[in-house]
């Protein structure tokens, strides 16, 4: 099958990471292409490193829209393409228009599991309206990342259900590395760590604040935020008005998580909003005990005091007292943890998996 994976821009983050993984899986048994729309060529070098050379069909704007249309609307041809995949708003709408009269299927993915509360603002408004008129009129199959996706489909989106199919993210897992000079290299110390893009929507100023509270209690806990973003400074201030300079130690970005990732005790993630996040299927993979915002398609990966700890971020009071009794019965059930947390990634979220079930749908 010849099959065209779209992309609105070759930023790393866990779309493009999830697509570059299983790629390498995908093409032993498809044709496959991938275009891409944005200035930015930061993960060009893993798609190649999945047997896959993207093209970039560059948009600038809305004048060029109807040049980049054009130009993809040849591209399908030209490559006979049988199926195009597309995953976010600017790849979506720009295959939909290049893709008018062709006969090729469309499938997109929604990687979010957003509440109405996001989309706010005017602009994010008509955004989700244009978005949700595609998935229930242009593209033959939408693929939700999780059950909490699936009902955001349903309940904000109103798309109709026949058109959803669940899918489940899966990933490689990563390497277990041995790491010589760790940021925290005291013994005693337990790691907590999160990977992400610094938005709001991750709540990294309340898991700080948060964390300046448990370390009265446990003095012993360090803080690594690997990363970077848009609310890096407000980050920055806040760990130096709480004194956290020496506890709390931030990464930048990086496209290699793993280093950090290997030097974590627990995964911790405190987003507002989440779907199925792939920073979290790579701390699972490693056996890292995950602690989680009790949201979106989290409560379907995170089982308490199974393979992590699910946290009412919400609730400072509830959410304090959980995570210092979590961490009191660190040295009695960390082992049992850690072996969970990497027999539920191999048993749901594998690579093989997920491509597997990938195949059949393209097979429909």
């Amino acid at each position: 099958m010849r099959i065209l994976y779209t992309l609105s821009d070759m930023h790393f983050g866990g779309t493009s990471n999830l697509l570059a993984q299983n790629l390498q899986t995908i093409v032993q048994s498809h044709t496959v292409h991938l275009v891409y729309f944005g200035p930015n060529q930061t993960m060009v070098d893993k798609f190649k490193a999945s047997g896959i050379k993207p093209v970039q069909i560059r948009y600038k704007g809305i004048k060029h829209f109807l040049s980049v249309v054009l130009k993809l609307r040849e591209f399908i041809k030209d490559n006979k393409i049988e199926v195009i995949h597309t995953n976010l708003f600017l790849d979506k709408i720009i295959v939909a228009a290049a893709s008018i009269n062709l006969k090729v299927k469309k499938i997109s993915t929604i990687h979010a599991a957003e509440t109405s509360k996001y989309r706010k603002s005017s602009k994010n408004k008509i955004i989700f309206k244009v978005e949700n008129y595609l998935h229930n009129f242009i593209y033959h199959k939408t693929i939700a990342v999780s059950q909490a996706t699936k009902i955001s489909c349903l309940e904000e989106r109103n798309i109709n259900e026949n058109k959803i199919t669940v899918l489940l993210n899966g990933i490689k897992p990563l390497k277990k590395l041995k790491i010589e000079t760790p940021i925290f290299n005291n013994d005693s110390d337990i790691v907590l760590g999160t990977a992400c893009r610094f938005h709001s929507i991750k709540g990294l100023p309340r898991l700080i604040k948060l964390f300046s509270e448990i370390i009265k209690v446990h003095s012993n806990i360090k803080l690594l935020l690997i990363g970077d973003g848009a609310e890096r400074n407000e980050i920055d201030s806040l760990i130096k008005s709480l004194n956290l300079e020496k506890v709390v130690y931030i990464t930048g970005f990086t496209d290699d998580v793993s280093i950090y990732l290997n030097q974590l005790d627990y995964y911790i993630n405190s987003s507002f909003s989440e779907a199925m996040p792939v920073s979290v299927l790579e701390a699972l993979s490693l056996g890292k005990p995950v602690i989680a915002s009790n949201v979106g398609g989290l409560k379907e990966v995170i089982i308490d005091n199974f393979n992590g700890k699910l946290i009412n971020f919400q609730n400072e009071n509830q959410a304090y007292d959980d995570l210092v009794k979590f961490l009191e019965a660190h040295e009695i059930h960390y082992e049992s943890l850690s072996d969970n947390a990497e027999k539920s990634f191999h048993k749901n979220y594998s690579s093989e998996i997920y491509c597997e079930n990938l195949n059949k749908l393209y097979s429909e």
